[in-house]
């Protein structure tokens, strides 16, 4: 699921584990090279002042550590030099996620220890070290247990859930995302909850259970408007239209398809993630027939990248 936090502008992949959540078909043939080809140049045209901002930022985080005397303070400083990094650069990320394992062990403080523990076992995952990232995932939920913080359990079991996906153990995974939700219920945390309807529908659409799919996709949605999670609902509305995709409902793909892109207008969403919703609505079109309204769509979508 979305978060507050500022994420880099990359081309989706399932190999990301930050943010690849959601089944997206494909562009039309004679598209493809064309869209990734432009794509491309505002992918990096995008991340050049991202970089100098964030050298900027990780320049002044990095004189503060040396500074500080507090140890409390200075996990707290690494922490936030990890996340910076990891928007950029997942090896520098890794060294900071180290060395405050090092530091929250040495200072045997068991808030911090579990949380460097999910941190380095993420950057691990991203870099599809998979036995390296279950491992460190595998301490954080022994770590997490041992403080009560069922919040943290379920956002490692979201993830070691995700290292399950990529190995093909979709049975696993499934158990693991209806753990996590159990563990958000208990704390009633609504967006848990909600990231967790939506992760057991791309599990069980990966299954081919599609009935039920859609299901716990409509669930995200109710859950997402009653508690006006709408960062939640855009990406609930396509989770549901993907699943009308499997079923073959184009029309109502189309609908939640099209709900999606209005309301991420209006929330604060990338560009790259405008230029999916367009193109997921061009995909539903092509499968109802409509070949020339899915290629203004597909048109669109390239202009938005230029």
């Amino acid at each position: 699921m979305k978060t507050n936090k500022l994420k880099p502008i990359v081309l989706a992949s399932a190999t990301s584990l930050r943010c690849a959540k959601k089944f997206t078909f494909s562009f039309e043939p004679f598209f493809i090279l064309k869209y990734f080809k432009t794509l491309l140049c505002f992918v990096l045209l995008c991340h050049t002042p991202l970089v100098f901002s964030q050298t900027k930022k990780m320049d002044s985080l990095s004189e503060a550590l040396q500074k500080e005397t507090d140890k409390n303070l200075k996990l707290a400083i690494i922490d936030e030099l990890a996340n910076t990094a990891f928007q950029t650069d997942f090896e520098t990320a890794l060294d900071y996620a180290k060395q405050g394992v090092l530091l929250s062990e040495k200072n045997q403080n068991k808030e911090w220890q579990p949380k460097f523990y999910e941190m380095t076992g993420r950057i691990h995952a991203n870099l599809l070290e998979l036995d390296s990232a279950t491992t460190y995932f595998n301490k954080a939920v022994n770590g997490y247990k041992a403080i009560n913080n069922k919040k943290g359990q379920a956002t490692t079991y979201f993830k070691i859930a995700w290292v399950h996906k990529r190995r093909g153990n979709i049975e696993q995974a499934l158990k693991l995302d209806l753990e996590a939700l159990k563990l958000m219920e208990a704390i009633q945390d609504n967006t848990g909850i909600a990231g967790a309807y939506s992760r057991i529908s791309e599990d069980l659409n990966k299954q081919g259970r599609h009935n039920e799919a859609l299901e716990y996709a409509l669930k995200t949605i109710e859950i997402s408007k009653k508690n006006k999670l709408n960062t939640e609902l855009v990406y609930a509305y396509t989770s549901a239209g993907d699943t009308h995709m499997y079923l073959g409902s184009y029309q109502e793909a189309y609908n939640y398809f099209n709900d999606a892109l209005l309301l991420a207008y209006q929330q604060n969403v990338s560009t790259y993630d405008l230029i999916n919703f367009r193109n997921n609505k061009a995909n539903a079109l092509k499968r109802m027939g409509k070949h020339q309204e899915a290629k203004i769509e597909y048109e669109t979508a390239l202009a938005k990248g230029r």
